[in-house]
């Protein structure tokens, strides 16, 4: 008896062994990190990553202290999360094997200052950076608008990075990308992910992310949409959106600006209004900008457009929004400044929206027939893979669109 159980002991001991090599020769501390906006980006700043261990921690200090020498720490707090390959409901995914999701979030930053951070435990990440803003109602900063670059395969993402690199040689003073959608093709296949994370723009500035339809999609060879849990899996946005739709809508300060990101690809979007309306009733800021996936004026999608301005329309100019920011139809379309659906020249009254074009390379037209959206449009490009750089200052909102060439 004695014999069978030493034998069963060391039979046990060698595949542990075994197992724990397995397990450590794939061990990842910190991968797909994110920078994403704290609630006021003066003094807050929100970090995303994965993790396969735990006790993990976002290391964070001064740009200039490149060895860390002062830095501060930020213990992340850490869920497990997964998805089957297979989910009740016929829904499929490809990936997201056992992992934690950890939340690193700093506080008590310094205004109009850059930091650097890095995150793990004994073998820490790349460095990352970012510029907290201003101190709330002060002037001057450019954002980098870009939409739909729905990475289908690895070149797709390179191509929003290299949008991202033109930009920011355009102009250095960027100080955050905001992104309205569709940022991979299938939000239930990992691998897509991985090269968004891969790309090294990324480190360089904060994401304040939304939604998109194909966010929502599973890897189904006809895709279903599914929920916004591949989404909120990869982004840490403010906790103050929609009570049951926390993380996909969101809202923060920067500047003199206030940003408002609505997920319209929750078929229940228009009980977002009243939430829409205390948030707007309560931050008071000089400038308002609204991103969503799903544009007012569309074009391949003119008649989900119009259900999203029904609901919408008369908020917004409720509560004088500046701009409008959005995707999903995959051309570039500035609006005439609107009030209730005609252009106006009073500049009190009208809102801009805009459809942010391509950051990737699927292309659809733009219909000229005369009874299509294009009587809106004061401008539109197609065909051309594009980025917005929007700067804002104390009087005004000044919009430069380039190509990849920085034409």
């Amino acid at each position: 008896m004695f014999k069978k159980v030493k034998i069963f002991f060391l039979v046990t001991l060698v595949v542990s062994f075994m197992f724990s090599i397995s397990v450590n020769a794939n061990t990842r501390e910190a991968y797909q990190i994110s920078t994403n906006p704290g609630e006021d980006m003066s003094t807050m700043m929100n970090i995303r990553y994965h993790s396969d261990i735990e006790d993990t921690f976002v290391e964070y200090t001064l740009f200039e202290d490149t060895t860390y020498q002062n830095s501060e720490i930020a213990q992340g707090v850490c869920t497990p999360w997964s998805m089957p390959v297979q989910i009740e409901g016929g829904f499929l995914s490809s990936g997201f094997a056992e992992r934690l999701v950890c939340d690193g979030n700093l506080v008590g930053l310094m205004p109009d200052t850059q930091y650097r951070y890095r995150v793990g435990k004994t073998n820490m990440s790349e460095d990352y950076s970012f510029i907290t803003a201003k101190p709330r109602g002060e002037s001057g900063f450019s954002f980098l608008h870009i939409t739909d670059p729905q990475y289908g395969t690895e070149a797709d993402s390179h191509i929003f990075n290299n949008l991202i690199s033109k930009a920011l040689e355009i102009d250095p003073e960027i100080r955050f990308g905001f992104f309205t959608g569709d940022i991979v093709d299938r939000g239930g296949r990992e691998e897509q992910w991985n090269w968004f994370f891969a790309r090294s723009n990324i480190r360089n500035l904060p994401i304040a992310a939304g939604v998109g339809n194909h966010e929502y999609y599973d890897n189904s060879g006809t895709p279903k949409i599914q929920s916004a849990e591949y989404f909120n899996a990869h982004f840490n946005n403010p906790s103050n959106g929609h009570p049951t739709l926390m993380n996909s809508t969101y809202y923060f300060h920067y500047n003199n600006t206030l940003f408002i990101m609505i997920d319209t690809e929750f078929q229940g979007y228009a009980s977002q209004v009243s939430w829409f309306r205390e948030v707007m009733e309560r931050e008071a800021a000089q400038f308002v900008v609204v991103g969503m996936h799903k544009s007012f004026y569309g074009g391949q999608y003119a008649s989900q457009g119009l259900g999203v301005r029904n609901t919408w329309r008369r908020v917004f100019e409720d509560y004088n929004v500046d701009l409008v920011l959005s995707g999903h139809d995959h051309i570039y379309a500035r609006s005439l400044p609107m009030y209730q659906d005609k252009p106006t020249t009073n500049p009190q009254l009208g809102i801009t929206y805009i459809i942010g074009g391509v950051g990737g390379r699927k292309f659809y037209s733009v219909d000229p027939s005369p009874t299509s959206n294009t009587q809106f449009y004061d401008h539109y490009v197609e065909n051309t893979s594009v980025a917005n750089i929007i700067t804002i200052d104390h009087e005004k909102i000044s919009i430069e669109l380039i190509d990849l060439y920085g034409n």
